[in-house]
């Protein structure tokens, strides 16, 4: 199985969760995330159908270098609907 495939499962089965009562996720630490966690985190950030979601994420900003893979996904993910929290 691929990691699309297991991406598109997994937001399938948080939809149907999401529909029966609100439903809040966590990923910490996606600056370690590999690269199918950051393909479910961009897929559960634009998917529209899985409603009501909270969708949290954490990363340290100081283990970011310039090229580091997370930094296209955040770019994506703050042209949504999404807050950005210094700590």
């Amino acid at each position: 199985m691929s990691g699309e495939q297991l991406c598109e499962l997994a937001v399938g089965v948080i939809a149907r969760l999401a529909k029966r009562q609100p439903l809040m996720l966590v990923f910490e630490d996606l600056h370690w995330a590999d690269s199918t966690t950051r393909a479910l985190f961009s897929a559960l950030a634009g998917a529209r159908r899985v409603r009501p979601l909270l969708l949290v994420g954490t990363f340290r900003s100081d283990e970011l270098p310039r090229r580091h893979p997370l930094r296209p996904l955040l770019a994506e993910v703050e042209r949504g609907r999404c807050e950005r929290i210094e700590v």
